[in-house]
């Protein structure tokens, strides 16, 4: 099971695959703020976003 470390970590693997932030959250419907602010732990990682990157919310342990 994912930690909140480890979706961050995925997330941060999207956006360079993708070529940059900007481009992920672009193409992903995200503000590219907002998804600089879930990297950067001022806000939450939303299940629309799991989704984006493949992930069941039930299977992610969220941060406690």
């Amino acid at each position: 099971m994912p930690t909140h470390d480890d979706m961050l970590e995925i997330l941060r693997k999207a956006c360079d695959e993708a070529g940059n932030q900007k481009k992920w959250a672009l193409a992903n419907d995200y503000h590219p703020s907002f998804v600089s602010d879930v990297l950067n732990g001022r806000r939450r990682m939303p299940e629309r976003m799991l989704d984006a990157l493949d992930y069941e919310p039930a299977s992610y342990q969220k941060k406690s």
